[in-house]
């Protein structure tokens, strides 16, 4: 039995990187780490973004400010466009990803009009119970409240 699905794996991705590109990953109120794999979620590993690639995705920012169109190739790099809504600026995107030693999912972006950078690296988690969220934890601790992250098809 499958535990994800291709089209799982795509919109959890496409929701997990925007989260983490955006930056900006409110505090977790989702279940624990340890609660999820009591449950049976899996934790998502390069393979799973891989087989989605190339990808495109669209995501609005978790503070409601903004939003991004990226796309995701399989050889780790990233192109993105986004938009601020406040001043109205777009910007376009690059970047890579990658899954560190720890199996953490991890970016690095370059916002070229707004002159801006960052990375960030997550865990990631599925149920498969549940098709319509997806978790992620900065740092993978069982007692560590998760992020739920909507799945949109």
């Amino acid at each position: 039995m499958k535990l994800v699905s291709t089209s799982m794996i795509r919109a959890l991705g496409f929701l997990f990187v925007s989260v983490v590109l955006a930056g900006c990953v409110p505090e977790g109120t989702g279940p624990t780490v340890s609660d999820l794999m009591q449950k049976g979620a899996k934790q998502l590993v390069k393979a799973d973004l891989v087989a989605m690639t190339p990808a495109n995705f669209f995501f609005k920012w978790p503070n409601k400010e903004g939003e991004e169109n990226l796309t995701y190739n399989a050889d780790g790099t990233m192109t993105a466009t986004g938009k601020h809504y406040a001043s109205g600026t777009t910007s376009p995107g690059t970047g890579t990803w990658n899954f560190n030693e720890k199996g953490q999912f991890c970016t690095e972006k370059n916002w070229t009009t707004w002159k801006t950078s960052g990375s960030s690296c997550y865990f990631m988690y599925m149920l498969p119970s549940d098709q319509k969220n997806a978790y992620v934890s900065p740092s993978g601790e069982n007692n560590v409240k998760t992020f739920a992250v909507a799945i949109e098809k």
